[in-house]
């Protein structure tokens, strides 16, 4: 007659699969490698950066410091744990010019987003990378 697995033997591999495969237990998180605090940026950037495992898009959202409310970018799937999206820091030419964004990275929004939204700072979500000062060149 074959051996039965016990609970406690199938328990510990479910466990270990989660924690393995899927990161479970641990908040997603999410981090803008591309941009640091202080850079000078074109009207549209190429924002890159970094995702845990298990976290399938990044949302990016710009906040112009002269405002009292975001903008939503482009959304980018997670691929290999790595995200890209083209953000727009204001309008093409010289008027946005020396003005102040933050810029922050989300995953796991409570409601739904699109870009071009313009929606209270900031949206919430289940994990914002730290925000990120810049300025438009």
């Amino acid at each position: 007659m074959p051996k039965l697995r016990s609970h406690s033997t199938t328990v510990a591999c479910t466990v270990i699969a989660c924690f393995v495969l899927a990161n479970c237990g641990k908040p997603p998180s999410v981090e803008i490698t591309s941009l640091h605090s202080g850079t000078m940026v074109d009207p549209l950037e190429t924002v890159q950066g970094t995702a845990s495992a298990g976290t399938r898009t990044v949302f990016m959202v710009i906040h112009p410091m002269q405002t009292n409310v975001c903008w939503v970018q482009d959304s980018s799937p997670v691929t290999g744990g790595a995200w890209e999206v083209t953000a727009h820091f204001g309008e093409e030419g010289p008027q946005d010019s020396g003005k102040p964004y933050d810029v922050r990275a989300l995953t796991g929004p409570s409601a739904s987003l699109h870009p071009g939204d313009q929606v209270p700072c900031w949206p919430k979500a289940r994990a914002y990378s730290q925000p990120v000062h810049v300025t438009r060149r």
